[in-house]
Formats: structure tokens, sequence, C-alpha cells
């Protein structure tokens, strides 16, 4: 990939530190540009390396209730801040994000690059406020970022122009996230979930699934890793199921932690679904890790987890929904360690050869680049 230390890179984000969101971290930390981060879904929540544009204290609301210029005041600040930096491209991150702030870099003539994660490509009512904005979003940019191949077909279908659209999945840090060597404790057998407890990861399908299996394996337990809305619904579930010795709620985990549960840990279950209001994943980055950690994963056909979980070579996938078929699936896996091992070694490679973290940002890299030089 081309390396200019003249080149700069703005990064539209919508919140800081947000822990789940560790590939937008991985683009800050290694896309090789001069970067500057915005942060903030809306212009009056906008902050500048930590530093919020708009100060709500009690003078600024009182100017802004005098003469209601709040809003004109930050757009201000932020066209100024963009001017100071002269970035070569910018790079939303989220299609919202993008549908938000994209009409400062037309005013500015800047480049821009929009990059779809999950829900921004597929949540109704995320559809519904910036559809129309989309059309003309996609117009103006330079290039438009898919991190499945579903999300490619989504994208196009909402008006994205089919030369345009790029597929970029996620990656893995494969020296961070590798096989353990040593051998698991066959009287302690962990199944793991990470995720956030939303409807899109339906942690209670797959809490559901565990139950089907849990008395013919008693020596097996589940292990969560994450909070959200469904938290509290999903440990009353496992009181109702008198498994609260069998089922772990351990909260968010740092990179180094998850990275030591999956190692210690036998089959990695997810069960996504699209919810109710059309949301579905991108590619989750837990199921790479886990792929590239040497687990066999139990998952969905949903999204983008096919391009990534091959079913009969590198885990297990079921229908959404099919809680029986995902209790099968662990059956079958816990029974056959043969079957198990090889599925999570072929995990390893295909991660490997198609999933490594320096390759996805190469050619993330390589299409920024390219859409500041284009070669005609």
């Amino acid at each position: 990939m081309p390396r200019n230390s003249k080149k700069r890179l703005c990064i539209f984000s919508p919140l800081n530190n947000v822990y789940s969101e560790t590939f937008i971290k991985h683009h800050i930390d290694r896309l090789p540009f001069e970067k500057m981060v915005v942060n903030g879904p809306t212009l009056i929540d906008v902050s500048i390396s930590g530093k919020k544009l708009y100060r709500n204290n009690i003078i600024n609301r009182v100017i802004n209730k005098v003469f209601n210029d709040r809003v004109k005041k930050t757009e201000r600040k932020l066209k100024r801040a963009i001017m100071d930096f002269a970035p070569s491209m910018v790079l939303f991150e989220y299609g919202h994000i993008g549908a938000v702030f994209y009409k400062y870099c037309v005013e500015l003539d800047i480049p821009f690059i929009v990059h779809f994660h999950g829900n921004d490509a597929s949540h109704k009512p995320t559809i519904d406020l910036y559809g129309k904005t989309y059309v003309d979003m996609f117009e103006n940019a330079k290039a438009i970022v898919a991190v499945s191949l579903s999300m490619c077909q989504r994208l196009y279908m909402l008006g994205a122009p089919q030369k345009k659209l790029h597929y970029i999945p996620y990656g893995v840090d494969l020296k961070f996230f590798k096989p353990n060597k040593e051998e698991k404790l066959e009287d302690s057998r962990s199944l793991i979930c990470v995720g956030r407890f939303v409807e899109k990861k339906a942690p209670y399908l797959t809490i559901i699934a565990f139950k089907n299996i849990a008395d013919k394996f008693t020596d097996v337990k589940l292990q969560l890793v994450g909070n959200g809305p469904l938290l509290d619904t999903c440990k009353q579930m496992v009181k109702a199921f008198s498994l609260q010795e069998r089922v772990m709620f351990l909260g968010v985990k740092t990179p180094d932690e998850i990275s030591r549960l999956l190692n210690s840990s036998y089959l990695f279950l997810q069960h996504s679904v699209i919810d109710n209001d059309g949301g579905a994943e991108g590619t989750p980055n837990s199921i790479l890790e886990a792929s590239a950690s040497g687990l066999p994963v139990i998952s969905t056909i949903h999204e983008g987890i096919p391009d990534v979980i091959i079913d009969g070579e590198t885990g297990l996938l079921v229908e959404e929904l099919d809680v029986d078929g995902m209790s099968s699936a662990i059956e079958d896996l816990l029974s056959n360690d043969y079957k198990r091992n090889q599925m999570g070694i072929a995990g390893r490679k295909r991660i490997e050869k198609h999933f490594c973290l320096d390759q996805q940002i190469a050619k993330l890299g390589t299409l920024i680049f390219k859409c500041i030089n284009p070669i005609d």
C-alpha cells in the first residue's frame, strides 16, 4: 500500500471509546495517514480529539436562547477545523454519520468515502430517516465500503452505484487472537458468546439452545461476555431455567481478557437474527476473533457470517430462529472431539488467508489512496 506522510485523513465516528467498535479503532490506529478524528452522532454533539465544539455552559445556553445560534456556531467551528486540517480525504464510519455530515465535504470540495457497518444499511427507521439523503450521498461519494457481500446488495438496492461499492470485511490481529496450545480442561468445558445484549444478537436464543443440551452435558458451562438492554431479561431467563450455576454473565471484557476466554473455551456461539426493525449484523468481529483463536463457530445464516464461516468446515450454521438446530449443532461438536478440533484448525487457516487485519487495513488504505489520486 502506498504511504505518503503528506496525505491527511479525517475520520468521522459516532462516539469515542465504544468497546464493541474495535474496527473503528483499528482504522484510527493503523491506516497510514496523518489523521484527525471527529466524534459525535449529530452536529451539536461533535468533539475533536475529545474536545467538544459546543460547550453547554450557562453563558452559551443564554446566548442560544436569545439568538438561537447553537447549531450555526458549532457548524462554523467544525468547518473551520476541517479547513485548518486540510484533509486529502474524509472517511465516514457508518452511513448515517455520512448522511449527517457529508454536505460539509461537498461544500468544502473535499472527497469522501462512506464505510457501512451493519444497522446503517438495514435498520428500517434509519433507512426511513436517511434513505433519500443516502442517494445524494452515494452520488457525491468517491467510494462506498461494505463489510459483507449481502450488505453490498443491500446498498445497491438503496441506490449505491455498483462501480462505487467495495467489499472490505473486517480483519483480525493474528498475533493477538491465536489458538491455545495448552490442553483444555476436560472437566470444565466452556461454551462462549461475546457480544452486546441486543435483539439482533439474540443472546436469549443462545441460552435456550444451551438449556436444551444442558442435562445431557452436565460438565458444560456457558459464558456470555458483554452488556446491553437485554442483559436483565437474559439473567431472569437463566433463573427460570435454574441454570445459575451453569450460565455465567461476565460483563464487558478487555480484548486481552476476551482472548484468554476464547483460549479456554470449546465452542463459540452466536444466534444472530434480523431484528423487528430490520436491523442486521455486518460481519461480527467476535466471530472472526473466535475462528482466529481456533474455535469452531456455531451461528446462523445471517448477513456476513457465511462469508466467514463455511458450514461443515469451520463451524456449523443454522437458519435464523432455529434454536433446535443450534442445540443439535452444539451436541454434535461436543460429542465429536476430532470433528471439533479439525473445524477449529480449518477456521484458523481461513482467517489467516482471507481475514488478516493487516490485509484488510491495506485494502482500505489502498482504496483511500486511489480515491485521493485517481488514475484516469
